[in-house]
C-alpha cells in the first residue's frame, strides 16, 4: 500500500510540475498527465485500500506520463520571442455567412443522426410512439441488447453510414461554439448530443455518448486554441464542462442499464458502474505484472489500428483480447486501456515509440498553433486527433473504430472547406 501511495504522489507531482513548466493544462503531454491522474486517483479513492492495483503495471503508466510531459516541456521552451509582445486576444474575422452555414450544418447533421435510431426501432416491429413510453423503450432496448450480444443483429449498410452523423454533429457543433459563443450556439451544442443519447437509449450502450463527448472536446480544444488563444481561461472552463458532462454520463449509465436489465436495481447498476469506470486500469496493471516477460510474437497493430485495417483491407475488428477477472474485487473487462493493445501489438519498445511519436506530433502541432499567426490547417486535425486518442486511452485505442476515423475526417473536411479563407492569413491582432 505504501508503494502505491508513493507512486500516486509521483504521478501528481509530475502532472503539477508539467503544468507549471508548460503554462497550460491543454498542452498535450500535460493534458495526458492530468487526465490519467484523475482517472487513476478517483477509482482508488472510491474503491479504497482493497483496490488490486499492481505497482509494476502502474509504473508503466507513470513512465508514459513522464514521457509526455518531458516532450511537451521541450517544445514549450522554444517559443518565438515576438509572440510575447503580441496581444493574446488574437482572433479571426469570420464572416456571418460562414457562421450561419455552420449552424445549418449542425441542424442537418442532427436530423440525419436521428435516422439510425428511428429505423432500428421500426425494423424491429416497434412504433415511434415507443420513444415516449418508458416501458416500451425498455422493451426495445432489452430486445436489441439480447440480439447484439448473441450476434443475432447486424446493422444495415444505410444505418451504419448514417450513424457517422451521431459523431459528426457534436464535432461540427464544437467548431461552431469555438467560433461564435452565443445562446443560439449553446442550444445547438446541446441539440447535437441528442442523437447519441437516443442511440444510447435504443442500443443500451454508453459508448456512443462517450465517443461524441471525446470528439466534441477534441475539436473544441483545438479550434478554440487556434481562434482565441485564451488557453488558461479555456482550460479551466473546459474542465468544469467536462465534469458536468461526466455527471450526465453517470445519469445515462443508470438509465441505459435499467433498460438493459428491465429493472431499476440500484445495487446491480452501481456494481456495473464501478466495474465500467474502474476495472480497466486495475486489470491492466495486473495483466502487465503477470505477462510483461511472457509476450508472444508481434501483431503489428491489429488491436491498436484495427479500424485502419478495416478501412484499407476489409479486416474484421476483433472484439477484444480476452477476459481477465480478479475474484477479490470481481472486476472484469476484455480490453482495458490502450496500453495493453499497444504492448501486445508492438511490445514495450514499440509501445514507447507510439507514445513518443504521438506526443511529438501533438506537441509540435500545439506549438505551431499557439505561437504562429499563420498555421497550416492540417495541424488542427493532428491536434484534435491526438486529443481524441488521449481521451479514449483509458478504454482502448481511438483508432480501433473506423466510424470515429471517418467522422473525424468528415469534420476536418467541413472545417477546412468552410473556413479555408480564414485559415490563410486573415488573423489580426487587436
Amino acid at each position: 500500500m505504501t508503494i502505491i501511495l508513493i507512486l500516486f504522489s509521483v504521478l501528481i507531482l509530475i502532472t503539477v510540475f508539467g503544468r507549471l513548466q508548460c503554462g497550460s493544462w491543454l498542452v498535450p503531454g500535460v493534458f495526458y498527465a492530468v487526465y490519467w491522474t484523475v482517472f487513476s486517483v478517483i477509482p482508488f479513492v472510491v474503491l479504497g485500500r482493497e483496490v488490486p492495483l499492481n505497482p509494476l503495471g502502474f509504473s508503466w503508466i507513470i513512465f508514459v506520463v513522464l514521457l509526455g510531459v518531458v516532450i511537451s516541456m521541450v517544445f514549450s521552451r522554444y517559443r518565438n520571442d515576438y509572440v510575447e509582445s503580441i496581444d493574446r486576444k488574437i482572433f479571426i474575422y469570420v464572416q456571418r455567412r460562414n457562421v450561419n452555414i455552420n449552424c445549418v450544418a449542425v441542424i442537418v447533421s442532427v436530423l440525419l443522426a436521428y435516422i439510425p435510431s428511428l429505423l432500428t426501432i421500426i425494423q424491429h416491429g416497434f412504433t415511434l410512439q415507443s420513444l415516449f413510453d418508458f416501458a416500451a423503450i425498455t422493451e426495445v432496448g432489452h430486445t436489441l441488447s439480447v440480439e447484439r450480444y448473441n450476434q443475432l443483429y447486424r446493422e444495415e449498410l444505410f444505418v451504419r453510414l448514417l450513424k457517422h452523423f451521431i459523431y459528426i454533429a457534436p464535432g461540427i457543433a464544437a467548431i461552431l461554439y469555438a467560433v461564435r459563443q452565443s445562446k443560439v450556439t449553446k442550444v445547438l451544442v446541446l441539440l447535437s448530443f441528442t442523437p447519441c443519447l437516443l442511440w444510447a437509449m435504443v442500443q443500451t450502450t454508453k459508448a456512443s455518448l462517450v465517443f461524441a463527448l471525446c470528439i466534441y472536446l477534441s475539436w473544441y480544444f483545438s479550434v478554440s486554441l487556434y481562434l482565441k488563444k485564451k488557453q488558461d481561461v479555456q482550460s479551466y472552463f473546459s474542465l468544469i464542462k467536462f465534469l458536468v458532462s461526466m455527471l450526465v454520463l453517470f445519469f445515462v449509465f443508470f438509465i441505459t442499464s435499467a433498460i438493459r436489465y428491465k429493472k431499476f436495481d440500484l445495487i446491480l447498476i452501481a456494481e456495473r458502474l464501478i466495474n465500467a469506470f474502474t476495472a480497466q486500469l486495475f486489470l491492466f496493471s495486473e495483466w502487465f505484472a503477470q505477462n510483461w516477460n511472457q509476450l508472444q510474437e508481434l501483431t503489428f497493430g491489429l488491436y491498436t489500428f484495427s479500424g485502419v485495417y478495416s478501412l484499407l483491407t476489409g479486416y474484421t475488428r476483433q472484439g477484444g483480447l480476452g477476459y481477465f477477472t480478479l475474484s477479490s474485487m470481481d472486476l472484469s473487462s476484455n480490453i482495458y486501456t490502450i496500453h495493453r493493445g499497444l504492448i501486445v501489438d508492438f511490445h514495450f519498445v514499440g509501445a514507447l515509440m507510439f507514445w513518443l511519436i504521438l506526443f511529438f506530433i501533438a506537441s509540435f502541432s500545439y506549438h505551431k498553433i499557439s505561437i504562429s499567426l499563420a498555421v497550416p490547417h492540417f495541424h488542427i486535425l493532428l491536434l484534435a486527433t491526438s486529443y481524441s486518442i488521449i481521451l479514449w486511452s483509458p478504454i482502448t485505442s481511438f483508432l480501433t473504430y473506423n466510424s470515429l476515423i471517418v467522422s473525424s475526417l468528415v469534420i476536418y473536411l467541413f472545417f477546412f472547406l468552410l473556413y479555408r479563407k480564414e485559415l490563410y492569413g486573415r488573423r489580426i491582432t487587436v
